[in-house]
C-alpha cells in the first residue's frame, strides 16, 4: 500500500527521490488523483507557514518546492488523462530581483489544484 503520509514528509524534507518514488507507487496502485495532490499541497502548505513563522528559510523552502515539481510531473499526466480542461489561464512568474520562487511554485500549485491553465512567465521577469 502506497504511503501517502509519508509523500508529505519527503515533499516537506525535499527528498525528491523519495517524494517521485511514493508518487508513481500511489499512481500504480491506483490512489486517485486528486488524493494524491492534496496530500502534496497540504504539505507545501505547512512548508509555508514554517517559512512565515520563520522556523525555515529561502533555501529550505526552495528545496521542498522543487520536492512537489518533481512528483507534480508524474501527477499532471494523470489529471489531464481524467479529462480535466482549465477553467480559466493564469499567468505565474517572479519579479526581476526577486529571488524566492517558492511563491511562484506554489502559487502555481494552488492554480493546478484550483483548475486553472497556467503560462510560466519565468524568474526574473522585468516589471516592462
Amino acid at each position: 500500500m502506497p504511503d501517502l503520509p509519508e509523500l508529505g514528509e519527503a515533499i516537506k524534507r525535499g527528498d525528491r527521490d523519495t517524494a517521485t518514488k511514493l508518487t508513481q507507487e500511489a499512481i500504480d496502485g491506483s490512489i486517485p488523483a486528486q488524493e494524491i495532490l492534496d496530500v502534496m499541497v497540504s504539505s507545501m502548505d505547512v512548508v509555508g507557514q514554517k517559512f512565515q513563522n520563520n522556523e525555515i528559510f529561502v533555501p529550505e523552502m526552495l528545496i521542498a518546492a522543487r520536492a512537489m515539481k518533481e512528483a507534480m510531473g508524474l501527477l499532471e499526466p494523470i489529471l489531464v488523462e481524467a479529462g480535466i480542461t482549465p477553467v480559466a489561464q493564469a499567468v505565474s512568474g517572479t519579479v526581476e530581483g526577486d529571488a524566492p520562487e517558492f511563491g511562484k511554485h506554489h502559487g502555481a500549485l494552488r492554480g493546478k489544484v484550483a483548475n486553472f491553465e497556467l503560462l510560466d512567465a519565468r524568474t526574473d521577469v522585468s516589471p516592462a
